[in-house]
């Protein structure tokens, strides 16, 4: 048996004689006091007094930081997972729950740094418009306290989310101030260029959302307070509505801030420049960002595809291998799979092939699965291309390209259903696509449609109109020819946004 002033608990509570283990703790001398209140948290774990538990390990953990990692245990455990979350959702229905899970959610934040700040009942506080003065105190005052690796230091752009979401802009705001107080930059802050996922995943086919948010944040940012972030999320939501020019208007009240502090913001305006073609623009800003974050894998990206829509694809390749080199483990999943995306493009299947599967092996989720089902189309493997495509649908219905390359293996494969299925679920619920209009062009030639056939020929852009009339002639004489023509040129590209088209066109023009 172990030595020490709680040798008989051990032992006791290894036999699994929880009630003769708490009178032995009563009668147990001369130990540390977060000792005790560890293994009074072990007993009523067994004893399945959840509650009880955590109370007693975070007490521990507040008097030695040596028991945090079994409150951490228990925080992640599914078992305590469920217990919270079916706990939370009967509290919250009565204010008397309400207020204790506020007052529980203060005294959490009030131990920070102690690890498993109860970040999800705040969440759902928030979500419940229960995030009071004193909530926000309490959380400010533990992020003044977090040290980098403490959950909340991880975690924050949760609650950043939350507060979004609920039209809290002025405490999520004050959030990100005191984020930047304490540690003087964001870790990853692509992350808050749509701090409304939790409500809408992404901005994509969402111009509705767009317009009423843009409204609810002008309205907000009329009291005053905190001005550029109301001048940031202004330009991203103008951006995703493709108003360019007044988003553009922003950048002139941010690029006066502090460059070390806020030269994050300015990340928004990469994806403004490049919506009006300004590729020189794009990369400009790119570098004065990366030159104070060279981190920051989602601008070093997207400076890439600038530089490749201005003629350099080497050069943009070789910024996708230093994203790689300078993104962090946390991000080379998804900057993986970013680079075997535009493998795709230029029609390097196997090296696309190659960055997609470590992307996965990564544990990348994101996108990886449709584009590594388009690589698999192009290399003409269908059974495997299906698979992925598939997958990717399932996963993210909001996966458009995804379902576009599946459209295009179904209608390659002779499936003429499944193909107008997903085309037709593309035209109704998608981004405006000419990519959807040319497979649904050929598929609708294919079923003898003429006028149809027309019709969706009629989507393309004048560029594809002058291409073709260039390399083949009279392209409407011969739409099947124009049609089939410009997904080959294309090789891998299927994205709508204007600026990736040069990527291919200039190679064969």
């Amino acid at each position: 048996m172990a030595e020490g002033p709680f040798a008989e608990v051990e032992a006791l509570l290894a036999a699994g004689e929880a009630g003769a283990a708490r009178g032995a703790l009563a009668r147990a001398r001369g130990g540390e006091a977060w000792e005790a209140e560890l293994w009074r948290g072990r007993i009523a774990e067994k004893e399945g007094r959840l509650d009880e538990a955590e109370r007693a390990y975070r007490e521990a953990a507040r008097a030695d930081v040596k028991a945090a990692p079994e409150l951490d245990r228990l925080l992640e455990e599914e078992k305590y997972a469920a217990h919270r979350e079916a706990r939370l959702a009967e509290a919250l229905r009565t204010k008397a729950g309400r207020e204790r899970i506020e007052a529980e959610v203060r005294e959490g934040l009030a131990s920070a740094p102690v690890p498993g700040a109860p970040l999800e009942a705040l969440i759902r506080l928030i979500e419940a418009r229960r995030f009071s003065p004193a909530l926000e105190r309490a959380l400010l005052g533990a992020v003044a306290r977090a040290g980098d690796g403490d959950k909340l230091a991880g975690e924050w752009p949760q609650l950043f989310s939350a507060l979004m979401c609920a039209g809290r802009y002025v405490p999520a705001f004050r959030l990100g101030e005191a984020v930047l107080d304490r540690f003087g930059r964001f870790e990853s802050p692509g992350q808050l260029m749509w701090p409304w996922w939790r409500r809408i995943r992404r901005a994509v086919a969402e111009e509705a959302f767009l317009r009423r948010e843009l409204a609810r944040v002008r309205a907000a940012a009329a009291a005053g307070a905190l001005p550029h972030w109301f001048s940031y999320y202004r330009a991203i939501l103008l951006s995703n509505l493709a108003r360019n020019k007044a988003a553009m208007a922003e950048y002139a009240k941010l690029k006066a801030l502090d460059a070390d502090r806020y030269s994050w913001m300015w990340q928004s305006f990469v994806l403004v420049k490049l919506g009006v073609l300004d590729f020189p623009g794009a990369v400009a800003i790119s570098r004065d960002i990366l030159s104070r974050a060279p981190s920051h894998w989602w601008v070093r990206c997207r400076m890439a595809e600038a530089i490749m829509a201005g003629g350099d694809a080497a050069g943009g390749l070789r910024e996708f291998e230093e994203a790689e080199r300078t993104c962090g483990p946390g991000a080379l999943g998804e900057v993986l799979t970013w680079h075997g995306e535009v493998l795709l493009w230029l029609g390097e299947y196997d090296r696309a092939l190659g960055k997609l599967d470590a992307a996965v092996a990564e544990g990348a989720k994101t996108f990886v699965f449709g584009w590594r089902g388009a690589v698999h189309l192009k290399r003409g493997d269908h059974a495997r291309a299906l698979a992925d495509l598939d997958a990717a649908v399932a996963r993210d219905p909001k996966d458009f390209e995804a379902r576009g390359w599946r459209a295009e293996a179904h209608r390659l494969a002779g499936r003429h259903g499944e193909a107008s299925a997903d085309l037709e679920h593309l035209v109704v619920r998608g981004p405006k696509n000419f990519w959807t209009h040319i497979n649904r062009a050929l598929l609708r030639d294919a079923a003898g449609d003429v006028k149809g056939m027309a019709e969706d020929f009629a989507q393309a852009p004048p560029e594809l109109l002058a291409l073709a009339r260039a390399r083949l002639g009279a392209p409407r004489a011969e739409m099947r020819r124009a049609l089939t023509s410009w997904l080959d040129w294309a090789k891998g590209v299927r994205r709508w946004e204007k600026y990736v088209q040069p990527i291919w066109m200039e190679r064969i023009s």
